[in-house]
């Protein structure tokens, strides 16, 4: 406080003495208030940290005896793998002798199968042998036979020519011959029968060869082919011992791996022995800092009740009243709805962060904070979340929050009648399922315990799922009031009234986390002269999304401009279902995609408010080396439209008509003239800027310039809403199995690791269809006069936590 003064000395600022008094009396009042409604249920919490460290400490303990167990039965298992590695190195030594002598009957029967194939063909020469004599003893027979025919003809002749030699009385000595020769013929009969009778013989000896050489050859045959069929057994042999022997030495191999791992695994056991052990101590020590901490905190509680009452006592002779000051400020568009479980935009969660609250609540660096519940555990057996809510919670309308309104809200944000935008973020739940196809009226997986005690029962462990329930789209709301379509919160403000120009947010005092410092908050929606504006002190805080005003107030004395990097995506939406070539065809979706020089885009229309993007999911939420983006190539994206055989093809640009948000205006324009650039006739369809996303309108264009910004700090926040088939945020109307399948697999998956590489993928595969084209990454922009405003922030999710703010 007094640095500011000092900087207002020094600016020549004059500030009238009785509303700075007003100022800090109020601050004062609702700081001490706001420390009081900090410390309750703080106990609660401290107690729950005791608990928690005895459990882990009961755990570590339990897991060192197992751990110890463990080590026994591995160290007596090592001691079994010892001895089969003995065991097996013996089977291998008489697995080579065998597989030795299993080799060397294998020669010998090689070589007994040789020989016999050789008395074969002895055999079979033979036999060829006797049947050539068999042949040559039918000719002596066929030659015997003619000399016989030839002798008994000569043997009539000499009869005959003894006959006519008496017949004419030719004489004696003639007669004598005929009577020799006819001798001579005889005996040559004679002689050829007894040749004949011992060709016989020969051919009958023959015959028993040629009967004996066929039974040999038959036994060699068989002979042979046992010896062969032995020598198969003996080559089978040797091919299973070798195969026993490699199988052996992969065995022993094996073994002695396996021997040294569980070596290493008893010495991991005994570390981890230890390191349970000093786990231990370690939730032993830290039960004992918790009771300190408790203890502290349970003094600090009592200075805190003697802190107000010194200020009540400080105040009460104190009549200048409090100072309310109103905070003006604007905002560039009017929310959509003021429906906090439908809401999808960015500007509509600028309002509803403030007006609402959930279990679960987020600080301005968005990290998880205590909201209705004011502590919450989860059973790991039961795979259920235990949530507790604040006694003397209350909605801005005084009823006092239940554990009923909680289900009832959880329920509605995901009623398929509804078709709400997050329904998926309790799909973790059990019975979720069930209750979105309409086949139960309830989710089965929350359920009452008490009016002040709420289950949630899980399928799967998620991440994500306390963070999910800390944000404004899972706001708990007023059940009677919601069933009358009236919104009622219990956050910080609650909205006091609204019109076509803004709205007026009114401080509940009776917020459950301390009321706010600013009474009263007026939004003007708009961008125009925002500069002139301030500077007349019509506006006490300016939010912007151009380069201009930086530009324009950076020399201005006592300004505060604050920027913030945010989880947003800019970006050029393809309507899938489109007939038009441009975006039937996925070459010439690239092409667009090519035709895009982000780097120049966002130079001349962000300068340091944004940054070119290649993918949805910023790189502050996850990066991915291994994605290769579009290059800006317009030469390229012209040769892909020429080989398409695309002659004057024409895109249908859906455009704000009005500059409510004129950088949109600006996007649409630098996105038209670049595929202008390409040969592309652009055709501009208009509309108003509050009815831009309705699906009439988006339905009259191929494609579109949007934004958006996620709910909570997950990758998936920039993925499911954007290209799941069954989100209703999805308007480019992408559809793609594998990644549907792929996104419900990660919201199941416990492993981070696991979980985040899905998300990649499902990011390559996106970028391979190119449904939508990245152009920039969001930053959100604020300015203020630090000399009447602090506490000014803006969280990575880009909204601004008005409950901090104050006038001072």
């Amino acid at each position: 406080m007094i640095k500011l003064l000092r900087r207002e000395r020094q600016s020549g600022i004059v500030r009238a003495p009785q509303a700075y008094a007003g100022c800090v009396k109020r601050n004062h009042r609702l700081s001490v208030g706001r420390v009081k409604r900090g410390l309750v249920g703080v106990d609660d919490v401290a107690d729950n940290l005791i608990q928690l460290s005895q459990a882990i400490a009961d755990v570590a303990d339990t897991e060192r005896e197992v751990v110890s167990r463990v080590e026994d039965e591995v160290t007596g298992y090592s001691a079994l793998m010892q001895e089969i590695l003995s065991n097996t190195e013996n089977s291998l030594r008489l697995s080579h002798s065998a597989l030795s002598a299993a080799e060397r009957g294998q020669q010998d029967m090689q070589s007994s199968v040789s020989a016999m194939r050789l008395i074969e063909q002895a055999v079979q020469e033979a036999t060829e042998a006797t049947q050539r004599l068999r042949l040559k003893v039918k000719d002596i027979e066929h030659l015997l036979t003619v000399t016989r025919d030839h002798a008994r003809t000569t043997r009539m002749l000499s009869l005959n020519a003894s006959i006519e030699a008496a017949r004419y009385d030719e004489g004696h000595g003639f007669m004598a011959v005929a009577e020799g020769i006819r001798e001579l013929a005889d005996r040559s009969v004679e002689a050829v029968s007894k040749i004949k009778g011992s060709t016989a013989d020969i051919t009958a000896a023959i015959s028993d060869a040629e009967q004996a050489l066929t039974h040999i050859l038959s036994k060699v045959a068989g002979g042979t082919q046992r010896a062969e069929e032995l020598g198969k057994v003996f080559g089978s042999i040797v091919g299973s011992v070798g195969a026993a022997d490699a199988a052996s030495k992969q065995i022993q191999e094996a073994v002695a791996d396996q021997t040294a791992r569980l070596e290493e695994i008893v010495a991991a056991n005994h570390r981890l022995s230890v390191s349970f052990d000093k786990l231990s101590q370690v939730a032993d020590v830290s039960s004992v800092y918790t009771e300190v901490v408790k203890s502290s905190l349970g003094g600090l509680a009592i200075i805190a009740d003697d802190l107000a009452r010194s200020a009540e006592g400080f105040h009460a002779g104190d009549t200048a009243p409090e100072t309310e000051r109103r905070l003006v400020f604007n905002l560039p568009q009017e929310p959509d709805t003021f429906d906090p479980h439908l809401n999808s935009l960015y500007y509509g969660a600028q309002v509803l962060a403030n007006v609402h609250l959930g279990l679960l609540g987020t600080d301005s660096r968005d990290r998880l904070v205590p909201g209705l519940a004011s502590k919450w555990h989860y059973d790991a057996e039961k795979q259920e979340w235990h949530f507790f809510l604040r006694q003397g919670a209350r909605f801005s309308h005084g009823r006092e929050v239940t554990a009923g309104d909680v289900k009832f809200s959880l329920e509605r944000v995901a009623d398929p009648k509804l078709s709400p935008p997050r329904a998926y973020v309790l799909s973790s739940v059990e019975g979720y399922e069930r209750f979105v196809a309409g086949q139960a009226a309830e989710i089965s997986g929350i359920r009452v315990e008490s009016s002040h005690h709420l289950v949630v029962k899980m399928l799967t462990f998620s991440g994500d799922f306390l963070l999910n329930l800390a944000q404004h789209s899972c706001a708990i709301i007023a059940k009677e009031e919601a069933e009358q379509e009236r919104i009622v919160g219990c956050g910080a403000y609650r909205i006091k009234s609204r019109n076509k120009d803004g709205c007026v947010l009114e401080a509940f005092d009776r917020y459950c986390m301390g009321e706010p410092f600013v009474k009263e908050i007026e939004i003007r929606y708009g961008s125009l002269a925002l500069a002139e504006r301030f500077r007349r002190k019509e506006l006490d805080m300016v939010v912007y999304e151009s380069v201009d005003l930086p530009k324009l107030l950076q020399n201005d004395d006592g300004v505060k401009i604050l920027t913030q990097s945010m989880l947003g995506l800019g970006f050029a939406g393809l309507r899938m279902n489109s007939e038009n070539p441009l975006i039937k065809h996925k070459e010439a979706r690239r092409a667009l995609a090519m035709a895009v020089d982000k780097r120049k885009l966002v130079q001349e229309l962000f300068a340091s408010l944004a940054e070119e993007a290649h993918c949805p999911v910023p790189p502050v939420l996850m990066t991915d080396p291994s994605l290769k983006p579009i290059p800006y190539d317009p030469a390229r994206a012209k040769q892909v439209l020429a080989r398409l055989g695309l002659k004057k093809p024409h895109l249908k640009l859906l455009s704000r008509l009005d500059l409510a948000v004129p950088i949109f205006n600006r996007v649409e324009e630098f996105f038209a003239e670049s595929l202008r650039q390409i040969g592309i006739e652009v055709e501009y369809v208009k509309v108003e800027h509050k009815v831009y996303l309705r699906a009439e309108n988006l339905s009259r264009a191929d494609a579109y310039v949007g934004r958006w910004v996620a709910d909570s700090p997950s990758p998936e926040e920039m993925l499911t809403p954007l290209l799941d088939s069954a989100s209703s945020m999805n308007r480019v109307l992408y559809k793609n199995a594998e990644v549907d399948e792929m996104l419900a697999r990660a919201r199941k998956l416990l492993n981070p690791t696991k979980r985040e590489d899905l998300y990649r993928r499902v990011q390559r595969k996106a970028m391979e269809d190119v449904p939508l084209i990245p152009l920039y990454y969001l930053l959100a922009g604020a300015a203020y006069r630090e000399s009447e405003l602090t506490n000014v922030n803006i969280s990575p999710m880009g909204l601004l936590r008005c409950g901090e703010m104050m006038f001072v």
